[in-house]
């Protein structure tokens, strides 16, 4: 397995270059994984050897094995669309989206040994990316996992059976919003009639609030919208603002849904998560989720990683090698 941390075809490759080499410095620079496409090591070789430059293994051995694993991370992030940098890829979130979601091909032992090994590197080489933090505990994810597509349509049948049309209205638009436009908790509130625009051929929602965008919606979430909009064009799409003092607004718009015994219970978060695997699998990079989505790091996926597509070890490996 070309990725595996035992086994490695690179090791007596590089063995045999390495042992001409008289310093460190030479070993960086012979260094060419041949585990990665070309193209790929083009673009992240240069700050692969800055990186372990800065670390200065102790030994050739250890300067192969770092070598090898900061620039199978730097592969990962320059493939997922995301900013290749000492400080914008050594951070916290980055390594522990990393370790989650792109390492299926290792063994639970060898993907601790790997995330102990690149939060030293960052530790090392990062001076802006905040590691004082120790390692974060892995969380239960009952709560942020993505709804079904039975439970999803569930949910939308229980939203047409409120016993009232504004109920009916609001638990309709809550789920538009969160499954079309991965709204978060305290945006549902804001969206209006007005925020609704085409552009590019598709439905864009302006968001507002200190994550301001504008986000394209999913073409099945976007009618329940756009038909609430024009039967209340000067109103709120959930149908009532209530003051910004009061910090559960969307709780006091949501407490009188009723939900049957058995329906799962609607979460802002879990709508989320979902939009945000449904994108996954439409082959949106990880980068253009979270821009649409209002992240400012990659925290949040640490915590969906399992939820989202992960294409075979073996295709995978092909993929990086070329082929």
């Amino acid at each position: 397995m070309p990725f595996s941390d035992a086994d490695d075809p690179e090791v007596n490759d590089l063995t045999r270059r390495v042992e001409a080499a008289t310093s460190l410095d030479d070993v960086i620079t012979a260094y060419t994984p041949t585990s990665l496409r070309p193209d790929v090591w083009a673009e992240v070789a240069e700050v692969t050897r800055e990186v372990v430059g800065r670390v200065q293994p102790a030994t050739h051995p250890r300067a192969h094995e770092t070598l090898r694993d900061v620039a199978q991370f730097l592969a990962w992030c320059h493939l997922q669309g995301l900013e290749v940098g000492i400080e914008t890829s050594f951070t916290p979130d980055v390594v522990e989206y990393y370790i989650a979601a792109g390492t299926p091909h290792l063994s639970a032992a060898s993907r601790a040994t790997r995330r102990a090994q690149l939060r030293r590197i960052g530790r090392s080489a990062a001076t802006k990316a905040g590691w004082t933090a120790p390692a974060p505990q892995i969380r239960n994810q009952t709560r942020l996992a993505p709804y079904t597509e039975a439970e999803v349509a569930r949910l939308w049948e229980v939203a047409a059976q409120q016993r009232t049309a504004t109920l009916r209205r609001r638990f309709q638009v809550f789920l538009a919003l969160g499954l079309g436009a991965g709204m978060h908790a305290r945006e549902f509130y804001t969206a209006t009639a007005t925020d609704l625009t085409h552009q590019h051929g598709v439905t864009m929602l302006h968001v507002h609030g200190t994550a301001a965008r504008d986000v394209p919606v999913l073409d099945d979430w976007a009618p329940v919208l756009w038909d609430v909009a024009t039967r209340y064009p000067d109103q709120p799409l959930l149908g009532k603002v209530l003051p910004v003092t009061n910090r559960s607004r969307l709780w006091h718009l949501m407490r009188n849904i009723e939900i049957p015994k058995g329906v799962p219970h609607p979460e802002s978060q879990r709508l989320k998560t979902t939009w945000i695997v449904r994108l996954a699998h439409h082959g949106v990079l990880l980068q253009e989720i979270m821009v649409a989505g209002g992240y400012r790091t990659f925290r949040t996926f640490n915590h969906v990683a399992a939820y989202l597509p992960q294409r075979p070890p073996e295709v995978v490996a092909h993929a990086l090698a070329g082929r």
